[in-house]
């Protein structure tokens, strides 16, 4: 091997060393990013004809007659949480003070209208957990549609952003229901039915707001953010002026575990030290 080659060989097994540090010194989070194969997020979903903006305030939606025969109620629990590729939904953080706005098909009027003015919506605010719930009528189903479902709708309380719409859909064998091996991921939700003949479903939906995780969960007042009622932010987070602090020692040894271990390949190569800048 002439001394040109050597040089190359040298110069080749230094660009390879480096780019290994360089390697090692990236966050082993970006490298090794869990991802999921259905993330958590929940689809969007058209909005449909029957949206009426300023939904009544309240959890209870129908007619009163028949909202007290407990086989007509559905009784809709759920919580707003926030999104991610995170594979385990049980680290999720709920979401407080967001909008959520349902509205559905109710039983037909006698021009034989489903979607009536103010008798089948409502909205509610979620809680510190991110929870919500309403008590509503099961809805109908209708010809242009033989599908049950309810639409939502979420927004942020503060700013009235919207965040999402989206639909749900039920479970089952029934008619109108999503066949029972169907998959729907985040969108279908099986209906339960108690003693009584109440129905139940449980319903949580997933988006994505910014700078929020565990270590720095939401703290937006349901009653909206102003300056005598400021946002409170988690010293945790990390930003530009609040960078995070790294232990480098572990990595340190390590790549000097790793030099010493090149410089031992080197040697048996014949190739001979190197340095690297």
């Amino acid at each position: 091997m002439g001394p040109h080659d050597k040089m190359r060989s040298r110069s080749f097994v230094g660009a390879a060393l480096l780019l290994l540090l360089c390697l090692l010194s990236t966050s082993p989070s970006s490298v090794f990013a869990q991802t999921c194969e259905i993330p958590l997020s929940t689809p969007t979903d058209q909005l449909g004809p029957f949206y009426i903006p300023g939904s009544p305030m309240g959890s209870r939606v129908g007619p009163e007659s028949l909202l007290s025969d407990p086989t007509k109620v559905l009784e809709v629990t759920g919580r707003i949480l926030q999104g991610s590729e995170d594979c385990n939904p049980s680290d999720a953080v709920g979401l407080a003070g967001i909008v959520v706005e349902l509205w559905y098909a109710g039983d037909p009027d006698e021009d034989g209208n489903y979607y009536q003015d103010d008798e089948y919506r409502g909205q509610v605010t979620t809680d510190s957990n991110g929870t919500y719930s309403f008590m509503q009528t099961f809805p109908a189903l209708y010809p242009q549609r033989p599908l049950l479902h309810n639409h939502f709708r979420l927004s942020l309380a503060s700013t009235g952003e919207e965040l999402l719409v989206t639909q749900n859909y039920f479970q089952g064998d029934q008619v109108g229901y999503f066949s029972s091996t169907s998959d729907v991921p985040w969108q279908v939700t099986e209906v339960a039915i108690e003693s009584d003949g109440k129905r139940t479903i449980e319903f949580d939906m997933y988006i994505d707001l910014p700078d929020v995780s565990p270590t720095n969960p939401p703290t937006v007042d349901p009653t909206g953010i102003s300056p005598t009622n400021p946002p409170t932010i988690d010293p945790t987070i990390v930003s530009p002026t609040n960078p995070p602090t790294t232990d480098v020692g572990d990595c340190k040894l390590f790549t000097l575990f790793l030099q010493r271990a090149f410089e031992w390949l080197l040697a048996l190569l014949g190739i001979g030290p190197i340095c690297i800048i």
